[in-house]
């Protein structure tokens, strides 16, 4: 189910991933170091998960924080292809950075009005990447303790939003391209979260 996220005045937001995030804030994860790029053990990992699928309670210090955001990671990754607004875009595309290359073209993407780059139309799939742009921006004002910048939260988040890169092997010039203009973009979008939200 969905429902308006309140904290960041967004609509159609699965209530998992507002339930994390309100759980990862309420255990002071959003100051942990290297939150969001960590990874938690992997048996730990299974049992928390096991345990969020069978909707028990997992507000305890049983769970390393770390489990939390690797539980979001891992929704945005589960997203199918043809849901994904985002797999319209050529990032491959060599001239890519430099038609997106400033929040006002970001802008532009998200309302569809770039005149060379359109998101698929699926307005929950747009709602729900802005919602993790906004999370990062959240996360980025702990930056003094988390460590975490701008750069290495977009290298986090960018396979999640993008599933050409977490699902390829293939380690070829396009892939990196590719990768890099993701990322550069998921940059944009956490500078466009914190200038909106922050």
């Amino acid at each position: 189910p969905a429902h308006e996220d309140h904290k960041y005045s967004l609509k159609e937001i699965p209530v998992l991933l507002t339930t994390l995030r309100d759980l990862l804030f309420r255990r002071n994860g959003h100051c942990q170091v290297g939150i969001l790029k960590q990874k938690p053990r992997p048996s730990q990992y299974q049992a928390f998960k096991f345990a969020v699928e069978q909707n028990r309670a997992v507000d305890s210090d049983e769970f390393d924080v770390h489990n939390i955001t690797q539980f979001i990671k891992d929704f945005y990754q589960a997203i199918p292809t043809e849901y994904n607004c985002l797999q319209t875009l050529d990032f491959a595309s060599n001239d890519f950075s430099h038609h997106v290359h400033s929040v006002q073209h970001l802008k532009a993407v998200l309302n569809n009005k770039h005149d060379k780059y359109r998101l698929k139309p699926n307005k929950a799939s747009k709602m729900i990447m802005v919602w993790l742009w906004y999370l990062c921006a959240d996360i980025l004002q702990c930056s003094q303790k988390n460590r975490m910048s701008e750069e290495s939260l977009s290298a986090a988040i960018a396979p999640c939003l993008y599933s050409s890169i977490s699902n390829s092997r293939d380690r070829n010039s396009t892939l990196s391209k590719t990768h890099s203009n993701i990322q550069s973009f998921c940059a944009l979008g956490i500078k466009y979260a914190v200038l909106k939200y922050g």
